[in-house]
């Protein structure tokens, strides 16, 4: 890792606007980066992490409704905030040690000419790509590439003959199929119900989305295996599975996994086909 971080902390924003509770003001989290002499701050996203820890926090709060409301928003005042830290208060404690963490390893994923550049834009914007969870990232690329290649080949079959049984078929998929549903959940449900039908599509389909579909899912069958082998959520960290968790650990899971269910060559063909996918939306 590049040793260009002397320290990272958080800070309550004391400049803005304030919520009440009972006697004390509460403020949102900011987290000051000290390197190579700048300062940079950037607004926390606990709020977004600790979405998934609403029972612990009512616990924490003794179901004080109001309260876990605002530390939910990732609102703390001054008292509070020295009380969670000082005492390791889970699981706000280890979230805020995890986004240090995360910050930490995202710079030092960084090239000189970045960090000399780097500024609160820039480094906010890498810090919310590399936290995005991977699984809707994945989702939401396999769906537009489905649905932008099944209306190709609405418009293809459409004038010919020997083509009204698939032509029927991806009337159906575009025109009675919600897409506002993820592409997994499309696919696992309509598998179970029309796998014929589905299959007689998908063999319409090009090489490289075929081999990305089947990657995506073997991958999907995995997700509860690496959310426990991560140990996320009962650490209080970050619990989504990020373009992070890829570069570092998940990629390196699943070819181990794939290569025992798949052999090395089928294996070496999903990792890539995921790899491209990342590569093109993370443009990395």
């Amino acid at each position: 890792m590049n040793q260009v971080v002397t320290n990272i902390f958080h800070k309550l924003l004391l400049t803005s606007e304030a919520k009440k509770y009972k006697s004390g003001n509460f403020y949102s989290l900011g987290i000051i980066i000290e390197f190579n002499g700048r300062t940079i701050q950037l607004a926390s996203r606990i709020n977004e992490y600790l979405k998934l820890y609403k029972s612990e926090l009512e616990r924490l709060t003794d179901k004080e409704k109001e309260l876990c409301e605002l530390i939910c928003s990732g609102y703390f005042s001054e008292v509070l905030l020295d009380d969670m830290i000082s005492n390791k208060k889970f699981p706000v404690y280890n979230l805020l040690e995890d986004e240090k963490y995360v910050i930490r390893k995202v710079i030092g994923m960084k090239d000189k000419q970045f960090l000399a550049e780097m500024t609160a834009r820039s480094l906010e914007k890498d810090y919310q790509k590399y936290t995005l969870d991977i699984i809707d990232v994945f989702d939401r690329h396999i769906k537009s590439a489905y649905i932008k290649e099944i209306r190709e080949l609405f418009h293809y079959t459409a004038d010919k003959a020997k083509e009204k049984e698939l032509f029927r078929l991806v009337d159906f998929l575009i025109h009675f199929i919600n897409w506002n549903n993820s592409f997994y959940d499309f696919y696992d449900t309509s598998f179970d119900i029309i796998p014929g039908h589905i299959r007689k599509v998908e063999n319409r389909l090009s090489h490289a989305l075929r081999l990305t579909i089947k990657a995506y899912l073997a991958f999907h069958s995995h997700i509860n295996t690496l959310r426990r082998l991560l140990e996320k959520h009962e650490q209080g960290r970050i619990s989504t599975l990020s373009l992070l968790d890829w570069q570092t650990d998940i990629k390196n899971i699943l070819t181990k996994q794939f290569v025992t269910l798949f052999g090395r060559k089928k294996s070496a063909e999903y990792i890539q086909a995921l790899q491209k996918l990342v590569q093109q939306e993370f443009k990395i």
